[in-house]
């Protein structure tokens, strides 16, 4: 183990340590500046530039007084890990409160810091200290990253690359009581080489992953931005449609029942023609709102076109769909007439998948129910039940309200 770490020069890998950190802390910066609304990335850069403050600190002993090259030093590398993991924790938006854990640590540690160095001189007990405080500083987001790696899979490297310099930090405390603490930072020493090694790795994997991390989120967060309809928040129609695919498969594979609603706003040319386009966004913007109050989180809301709109009920069978239809159709009542004159209200057809549809067939028993409405008078919802031809009507009819479902209320 000696020979393997002679090859090693401490000063070297301290220079490459300090370069590494200074690369990361502005890569960072940059990542910041791109997109200063994602939380947390300002953290992050400003916990790897403390970092490098650290290291000139702690690797200047013998040319500056010991309190700021041990004491102050090792507290700024501290608090370089401290903005580091709370970065993290506002990037995943982590409400966690085990913060506290840090904090406590952190104290106890900055005082034994500078205790053992003004009070009573003791550099083992200082550098068990310091090799403590950076031990929770790689632990914590071991834990917070090991929180979320069910939903985000690639975070569990993450979480197993802090444990791992967690755990080398530890090992330092033992390997420090067995061994005791080396005079000088520069001296050539097992214990030493291992920690400004340890350093170097930890800055170079787990600064790799953090920036990972953020780019995959921000592609990811391009990709919906892409796919969001930006006056209604519902998915594009393409987006859309992929999402019905999938579902359609979903429900074919697993059995379960899956409803496909088809919305559209009455009249809705009136409100272009009447009170100006502005008007018709007003009034879309505010159906939509008022649809995604009523959907569950895993159901699919997405604009077909115009004022089309589609939502996918995944387990969900017909009549029950017909229930969620009613509880939009209330919301949409309570809505204030656009321009204090042109009321809001929707006609809604729906139809349930069978194992043989297609998104063909179904969207085409929807768009069959969809239509009887508007023929029957619009402002209802219909159920389109597979097999079932709906009422024919003559477009000069009369609504009847014995004709439409028990769903329909003209």
């Amino acid at each position: 183990m000696d020979h393997l770490l002679s090859w090693f020069d401490n000063r070297t890998l301290l220079v490459c340590q300090l370069l590494l950190e200074l690369l990361m802390a502005s890569a960072f910066l940059i990542l910041r500046r791109v997109n200063p609304a994602m939380r947390g990335i300002g953290l992050m850069s400003g916990g790897f530039a403390l970092g490098v403050v650290a290291l000139l600190l702690v690797a200047a002993r013998g040319a500056v007084p010991l309190v700021v090259s041990a004491a102050i030093g090792n507290t700024v590398g501290f608090f370089s890990y401290y903005l580091v993991v709370r970065g993290i924790q506002l990037f995943l938006k982590d409400r966690s409160r085990y913060g506290w854990v840090m904090e406590i640590s952190g104290a106890v540690c900055i005082a034994a810091l500078f205790y053992f160095t003004l009070v009573k001189q003791d550099i083992v007990i200082r550098s068990i200290a310091a090799a403590w405080s950076i031990g929770i500083g790689r632990l914590l987001p071991a834990i917070t990253l090991w929180r979320y790696s069910n939903t985000k899979r690639f975070l569990r490297f993450g979480a197993v690359a802090f444990g791992i310099f967690a755990l080398l930090s530890f090992q330092r405390i033992v390997l420090l009581l067995v061994q005791g603490a080396p005079q000088n930072f520069m001296q050539r020493d097992s214990v030493q080489t291992i920690s400004i090694l340890t350093g170097f790795l930890h800055i170079g994997v787990t600064g790799m992953f953090l920036l990972a991390m953020i780019t995959s989120e921000l592609r990811a967060a391009t990709l919906r931005t892409a796919q969001i309809d930006s006056l209604t928040g519902a998915l594009t129609r393409a987006a859309a449609e992929s999402k019905f695919a999938q579902e359609l498969e979903h429900a074919g594979r697993s059995g379960l029942a899956l409803s496909l609603m088809l919305v559209d706003i009455d009249n809705f040319k009136a409100f272009n023609d009447t009170a100006g386009h502005a008007a018709g966004d007003e009034a879309l913007r505010l159906v939509a709102q008022a649809i995604q109050e009523q959907l569950r989180a895993y159901d699919t809301f997405g604009r077909f076109g115009g004022d089309e709109l589609l939502l996918l009920l995944p387990g969900t069978e017909g009549a029950d769909a017909v229930t969620v239809a009613e509880r939009i159709r209330d919301a949409i009542h309570r809505i204030p007439p656009i321009h204090g004159k042109l009321p809001v209200t929707l006609s809604i057809g729906i139809a349930e998948g069978e194992p043989h549809d297609t998104t063909r067939t179904l969207l085409a028993r929807a768009d069959e129910a969809l239509y009887h409405v508007k023929r029957s008078g619009r402002n209802a919802a219909y159920f389109q039940p597979f097999g079932v031809t709906p009422p024919s009507h003559e477009a000069s009819e009369p609504v009847a309200t014995d004709r439409l479902s028990s769903t329909e209320r003209p």
